[in-house]
């Protein structure tokens, strides 16, 4: 991201945590995250849906987003459907 020629003022963060389904973690005292498995599917595309849609609504039809570690199957199935 840093060599887009985005400027860091114009760039906010957001990590959409959507769990795990490792229950090592789950059993972890120190893990943070929802002790339940990963919501998947629907559920997850529901989210992102929202995320986009309320990004667009917030910072017009041309914001910019970088989608990242998506597993191979979701990220084709993320970025086919939003070109």
């Amino acid at each position: 991201t840093a060599c887009t020629g985005v400027p860091r003022q114009m760039r906010l963060p957001v990590v959409l945590y959507c769990g795990t389904n490792n229950e090592e973690y789950h059993a972890d005292p120190f893990y943070i995250g929802l002790r339940q498995k990963r919501g998947c599917g629907e559920k997850f595309e529901q989210l992102v849906d929202e995320f986009m849609n309320a990004s667009k609504a917030k910072y017009g039809d041309e914001v910019l987003l970088q989608l990242e570690d998506f597993g191979p199957s979701t990220a084709f199935n993320e970025t086919g459907a939003r070109k």
